[in-house]
């Protein structure tokens, strides 16, 4: 295996590191808690639901805001090639679809509020491809 090839093995599995370092575990929890209460309102008021907690709630979306920054991140990453999107396929694969899905409402939120309509597209190309496979 080529030098180059192991540099891009370590910047991924530094990837598959900080997700499991403890500083993300409040990140987790929190994201956890509002996918099951998202998922225990009906349907039509899931999406309210999310951006009116997340807006009640601030410590709890900065949580969100830096996971999806941290996703954004990992697929600006694997989008330029920076690290190895196969192994993050395998570790990250349902992490990104989830979080993805669940705070899709949010993601649009912020992109109105913002006017950047490409605010986590990396994150979504990256969703869209794997929900392919």
């Amino acid at each position: 295996m080529s030098s180059s090839e192991n540099q891009l093995i370590d910047r991924t599995l530094i990837y598959i590191t900080r997700w499991n370092n403890p500083q993300f575990l409040a990140i987790q929890k929190t994201a956890n808690d509002i996918y099951h209460r998202i998922h225990s309102q009906p349907v039509n008021q899931q999406a309210k639901f999310l951006i009116d907690y997340l807006e009640q709630n601030p410590d709890k979306r900065q949580n969100i805001t830096n996971a999806l920054n941290f996703l954004e991140e990992m697929a600006i990453c694997s989008q330029k090639g920076i690290i190895k999107e196969d192994l993050i396929y395998s570790f990250y694969r349902s992490i990104v679809i989830t979080y993805y899905e669940t705070f899709s409402v949010y993601i649009e939120q912020r992109r109105k509020e913002r006017n950047n309509p490409n605010l986590y597209r990396c994150l979504a190309d990256l969703c869209e491809k794997w929900e392919k496979v």
